[in-house]
């Protein structure tokens, strides 16, 4: 891109000041100096659901939940837990929302089943995981992995019993 064609429409303050960047980084792309190698070891790379899986993961939760004939919410987290796609059917209970991302957040961000982490509790002294923060304690939140083990993040059903979340959930992963 020309230093010309760049400079068209600001102000002419800046022009001269954008100008000395443009030929100072001439050589290379900006902000090429912040880019990483892909084989980098000091680096992890990142896993995000796309869009359109995250919606297909919803879609198949609600079918299940169709079939089974309850009413939930279908909450789906990055691996950092934040959340990326929510649906509530028509008649699910309002508490249902808290309750499958709470599900959610907590299969991302321990990465393992919440059926998992309820059973280890009640099997452990003292139930240790009861004092997580914000972890919830029921079934129905499934960890989302890539095929390498890479956690991408996670789905929290609500609105049927932990049986039942479950199955909506696990059908929704059965289907990516």
């Amino acid at each position: 891109m020309s230093i010309e064609r760049v400079n068209e429409g600001l102000d002419t303050n800046y022009s001269q000041a954008f100008n000395d960047l443009a030929i100072a980084n001439e050589e290379r792309p900006v902000g090429s100096e912040n880019r990483v190698e892909e084989n980098n070891p000091y680096f992890t790379r990142t896993w995000q659901l796309k869009e359109q899986t995250a919606d297909k993961l919803a879609q198949k939760a609600i079918e299940k939940a169709k079939q089974l004939g309850i009413a939930i919410t279908v909450s789906i987290v990055d691996a950092s837990g934040k959340l990326q796609k929510l649906s509530k059917m028509d008649n699910a209970r309002s508490v249902s929302v808290d309750v499958s991302q709470s599900k959610a957040v907590t299969a991302a961000t321990v990465r393992v089943a919440t059926r998992v982490l309820m059973e280890n509790n009640g099997k452990t002294p003292g139930h240790p995981y009861n004092n997580f923060p914000n972890a919830v304690l029921l079934a129905g939140g499934l960890p989302i992995f890539t095929t390498q083990g890479d956690i991408v993040g996670a789905i929290g059903i609500s609105g049927g019993s932990g049986d039942q979340d479950e199955a909506c959930a696990q059908a929704a992963l059965n289907a990516i």
